[in-house]
């Protein structure tokens, strides 16, 4: 084989390669692809002043039937989101951003229902300009849970928070560690807190010196820490 044809065999097969790369490229990052039973969602979020938030994390949720598997999304630095596996029909649009103490409108009963907007959402089709707007600033209670009579942490236990103004809406949030801690990101308004635990009695906030449950208030940014003895059932 001559020279001359080694080398365009040579070249042949690069021009061959370079085409072969660009294709699977172009397959795995399909940037405005929306899969099949999917639509998307894309719009901004603003905090309470109007200004667009980065790094907030969006999600969505069908509420047209049973919900699946909940898709969110970051947004970028001019507080844009784009959630591509939205399930078409109604959704709600949920939004948070914790480690600035914003807690996430999902995980929230306390927040109110105009911050949470609900779109429409067709199959492989964008609904676009959704605004989201953060809730207010909340506040975060850490807390230990100890065995009155041992000194000793109690594991498992749970806690029940209830709007003070209204006592119907409650959040059941995570149990207690091994350790006896918890520590949860709460809205800055007044609530009442009741931790009750298997073999306890049940525990209820109060004030100094008060026998009634008192109101718990964090301001926002803050961080609020409590002491929980929890005494024996009289039972046991």
């Amino acid at each position: 084989m001559t020279r001359q044809k080694v080398f365009w065999l040579l070249m042949t097969n690069v021009f061959a390669l370079v085409g072969t790369s660009y294709v699977v490229s172009s397959q795995q990052q399909p940037v405005q692809a929306i899969a099949p039973g999917y639509g998307a969602i894309e719009g901004r979020v603003l905090d309470e002043k109007g200004h667009p938030v980065s790094g907030a994390k969006v999600s969505s949720m069908i509420l047209d039937y049973p919900p699946g598997r909940l898709f969110s999304a970051e947004t970028d630095a001019q507080g844009h989101f784009s959630l591509r596996y939205a399930r078409p029909g109604r959704n709600a649009v949920y939004v948070g951003k914790e480690d600035e103490y914003y807690p996430d409108t999902f995980l929230s009963p306390f927040v109110d229902a105009k911050l949470v907007p609900v779109v429409n959402v067709v199959e492989q089709s964008v609904t676009e300009g959704v605004e989201v707007r953060l809730p207010p600033r909340g506040g975060k209670v850490v807390a230990e849970v100890i065995d009155a009579s041992t000194q000793q942490p109690v594991a498992g236990a749970r806690v029940t928070l209830c709007r003070a103004d209204n006592p119907d809406r409650c959040q059941t949030i995570n149990d207690s560690s091994p350790t006896g801690h918890f520590s949860q990101l709460i809205p800055s308004m007044p609530v009442t807190i009741k931790v009750s635990a298997p073999g306890f009695e049940d525990w209820w906030y109060t004030e100094s010196g008060s026998t009634k449950a008192s109101k718990f208030l964090v301001p926002p940014g803050a961080v609020k820490g409590i002491s929980i003895l929890l005494r024996p059932n009289k039972q046991n």
